[in-house]
């Protein structure tokens, strides 16, 4: 980061290209958002909470193992109150705070950076494929990048000049974005340890004082988050369960975390950086992501070499959510490392404009010695070559930008919507409707009057694991035709839509099936036939519950 001079206006130059970054990011998440593409697992169970529950029941545990802030959830629930529960609906508030966080971006990048960091860090968020699917999905994550970039921007605003007065309106910025956001919640004690260090050194206490005092406004209002919903999230043995193998080191000794640590930037460079889409083979994913961990190396040490306090507030987040998984609080990895981010594509921005001014440094001196006169500096070739220099970020970014418009423009892998209307069609009564495992979720959320009743589940087992291989046919006992569908592939046994269609074409015969999605959920109609067949042995079973 570097540093405009204090109190100077922004006014529109001719090199801010970046907004055409801004413009092109708003446009790729409202295609997709208009697109109404159907709901998917964890979109319908967090939003089964917002349709079933009232503003007080959504504080403490939500159903289905969902946590979010509670700000965003009521905010979510107002949203349902007005307009619904339509898909459009649900997404609207994350599309906007995914385009804000582009504004952000872009409004960040004007005052710590010139134009061609500007533009490389917008475009870094325009066409992140996670900012971009979480800018169009029912969860809370593009507030993340949208409050951590704002508290960020901020930051650095109250280091150029830390006052009472600028140091509140930033706790209070903090205050209230970690209502709606978990990052800015885990983003907060980080940066204020910075804001705090560097409003102190060396030994300016009455300034560590102002710094400090707003501070406790936002204590008390984390403190009545957590008392109405945090504690919930923090206690649910389930989630860490799930995340147990997948963001935290592991127990088995220092050697075990060290290559725990050595495989974290890969890790994330793959998810939620995103550094491998539209790139083929193995080899220009690796020296992409290892380009990228270069550049934020580099700008981490410019941003100390230009001012400490800038590169501390960089490095504040990423340190923050090593510790945070080190300690086995919050994961490093997916999208629950999605707020740290922001930091990291700032951090890398600082590299790229820094190398711009290197280049356009370098072409002014020659070119002054050429032409011998100091008017060059401010003729159209000059231009031109700054120009250039701000184009040069977007080669990098076409391959993540065609990745993101490819997947943008991609049927969904399952279309839950489509199927449950299908099978609301075919459902004849007296039928039995069974779902394998979490597909059930698509029934609560599509099929609300529950017409496709009686609904059961079906958990799919491998050989060899205990399990009751006429469970199934038990199951079926007393119905004439079944009506399944295998839904998304969530179980631990990843082969259930082929052991469902294996399993129904023994009991019966299968009169009609469909495909919604690009991927393996299926719809069933079968009739079955008696007797019923016992399955093989040594097969694998369906249970059903």
């Amino acid at each position: 980061m570097s540093q405009h001079p204090p109190g100077r206006r922004i006014r529109p130059y001719w090199a801010d290209l970046a907004l055409v970054a801004v413009v092109a990011g708003a446009a790729l998440r409202l295609w997709r958002w208009a697109a109404d593409w159907p709901l998917w697992l964890d979109e319908e169970m967090i939003s089964m909470n917002l349709r079933d529950r009232g503003y007080a029941q959504l504080t403490g545990q939500l159903d289905n193992n969902q946590s979010a802030p509670l700000g965003w959830l009521w905010l979510q629930r107002t949203v349902v109150d007005l307009v619904g529960t339509g898909e459009r609906a649900l997404r609207l508030a994350p599309l906007l705070f995914g385009i804000g966080a582009l504004v952000v971006a872009w409004l960040l990048g004007r005052r710590f950076l010139g134009p061609v960091g500007t533009l490389a860090l917008v475009g870094f968020c325009a066409v992140n494929e996670a900012f971009v699917r979480y800018s169009t999905e029912v969860k809370h994550y593009s507030a993340d990048a949208f409050s951590v970039l704002a508290l960020l921007g901020l930051a650095g605003w109250v280091v150029e000049r830390p006052t009472l007065r600028r140091a509140g309106t930033w706790w209070a910025v903090a205050a209230v974005a970690s209502w709606f956001s978990m990052g800015a919640v885990l983003a907060t004690p980080g940066l204020a340890l910075v804001l705090l260090a560097t409003a102190w050194w060396p030994r300016r206490w009455a300034r560590a004082r102002d710094v400090a005092l707003p501070g406790a406004a936002w204590l008390a209002s984390f403190a009545a988050q957590y008392q109405l919903s945090l504690r919930f999230t923090a206690g649910n043995d389930y989630l860490t369960a799930f995340w147990q193998g997948l963001g935290y080191p592991p127990r088995s000794g220092p050697l075990a975390v060290a290559r725990w640590l050595l495989h974290r930037p890969a890790a994330l460079a793959a998810d939620p950086l995103h550094l491998d889409a539209g790139l083929p083979g193995e080899l220009a994913p690796k020296l992409l992501g290892g380009l990228f961990w270069l550049l934020v190396a580099a700008g981490l040490a410019i941003a100390v070499r230009r001012r400490r306090a800038y590169g501390l507030l960089l490095a504040a987040p990423p340190v923050s959510a090593l510790a945070l998984a080190m300690l086995r609080v919050v994961p490093l990895a997916l999208r629950l490392a999605l707020w740290m981010v922001p930091a990291l594509f700032v951090a890398a921005a600082v590299a790229v404009d820094a190398a711009a001014r290197l280049l356009a440094s370098r072409y002014r001196r020659v070119s002054l010695a050429v032409a011998g006169s100091a008017a060059l500096r401010d003729r159209p070739a000059f231009a031109a070559v700054a120009a250039v220099g701000a184009l040069v970020p977007l080669v990098g970014l076409v391959p993540l930008g065609t990745s993101a418009v490819e997947s943008t423009a991609a049927y969904p892998a399952v279309d839950d919507r489509a199927a449950v209307t299908w099978m609301r069609t075919a459902h004849r009564p007296g039928d039995l409707v069974l779902a394998v495992g979490s597909a059930t979720r698509a029934f609560q959320w599509y099929d609300p009057d529950g017409q496709l009743r009686p609904l059961r589940m079906v958990l799919p087992t491998p050989p060899g694991q205990a399990c009751d291989p006429a469970g199934l046919v038990t199951a079926v006992e007393g119905y004439r035709r079944v009506i399944a569908y295998s839904g998304i592939r969530a179980s631990s046994y990843r082969n259930a839509p082929q052991v469902l269609a294996r399993r129904l074409g023994e009991l019966g015969r299968v009169m009609e099936q469909r495909r919604f999605g690009g991927g393996d959920s299926i719809a069933y109609v079968v009739q079955l036939r008696d007797p019923r067949p016992s399955p093989a042995p040594g097969g694998p079973c369906l249970t059903a519950k």
